[in-house]
């Protein structure tokens, strides 16, 4: 279908079945609602007022920005990436191509990690991320925990000019110290911690060629896999974290679908660990582990 032409829609209801129509065609999952989003944004008002208004008439300025991200959503590119941000937690983050578009289910590593707070009344927090992208594990945790001090550890640098972007924004800057370097770098000031937490890249290579075309051709290969059974960032964090966690303190691990036998069996083998715990998502699929580092022995 044609790129929509400015000089024959003008209002919201009419840009919108258009628009509808030709996200369908492009085999887009939800046309109705990128629409939605996409015009909202366009007209800078909230889905709310636009649906509320739909024989709003819409300028030729507003018609050219909207087109244009129309074209671009109909080549599969992922709205947020459009748009330049992804609410999580319900904040706004900015996000570019060069980090995983946070989603709702790692909301559920964030309520696991403060229900561990608050249970273990655990005051002042040390707290590292590993992997933490776009920052919003870090970013969070610093809103949630003001006395919290955050060690962010990230392998790419771009990445971590986004994260340090979103925790300026949310003004916990200072309590965030972003770090760039993998697993086997010796850059533990913050150590050791009370909390790790982590959401590794986890899907299998069988699983990754299969993804849909908004992930496996936008969003960074990095963030998304793990090896051959998706487990490989796994077998590094754990080890890591027997090393650098306080006895008592906790890791919180998120892992794809099906995946928390085996993720439950790789923290087991270690000695360090104890009390492991696996949490449902929304859905109501397990989606999140936790594990205490022993207080003797390990």
């Amino acid at each position: 279908m044609p790129a929509l032409k400015s000089d024959t829609l003008d209002t919201v209801g009419e840009i919108l079945h258009t628009a509808e129509q030709r996200l369908q065609e492009a085999g887009i999952g939800t046309p109705r609602l990128d629409a939605e989003v996409l015009l909202a944004a366009a007209l800078e008002t909230s889905r709310a007022a636009l649906l509320t208004d739909v024989d709003r008439e819409v300028t030729p300025v507003q018609r050219e920005a909207f087109n244009a991200w129309m074209d671009r959503r109909v080549q599969r590119e992922p709205v947020a990436y459009i748009l330049g941000f992804k609410e999580f937690w319900s904040l706004d983050f900015q996000v570019t191509p060069e980090v995983l578009i946070p989603r709702p289910d790692t909301e559920c590593l964030i309520e696991h990690f403060l229900s561990l707070v608050k249970r273990d009344a655990v005051t002042a927090p040390r707290i590292l991320d590993v992997g933490t992208g776009s920052g919003v594990l870090a970013v969070v945790a610093a809103r949630e925990c003001p006395d919290a001090t955050i060690t962010a550890m990230e392998l790419s640098h771009r990445a971590l000019e986004v994260a340090r972007s979103n925790a300026a924004t949310h003004n916990v800057a200072s309590q965030i110290q972003f770090v760039q370097g993998d697993f086997h770098r010796e850059f533990w000031e913050g150590a050791p911690f009370d909390f790790i937490l982590s959401n590794p890249p986890y899907i299998d290579h069988v699983s990754y060629e299969t993804l849909a075309p908004e992930i496996q051709q936008y969003e960074p290969k990095q963030a998304l896999d793990g090896g051959a059974d998706g487990l490989d960032a796994y077998r590094k964090i754990i080890p890591l974290a027997a090393m650098l966690l306080k006895p008592g303190g906790s890791l919180v691990l998120e892992f794809g679908n099906d995946q928390g036998p085996e993720v439950n069996r790789l923290v087991a083998e270690s000695a360090a660990f104890e009390t492991i715990e696996r949490v449902a998502d929304y859905s109501g699929a397990e989606r999140v582990l936790s594990a205490k580092r022993r207080q003797v022995g390990g």
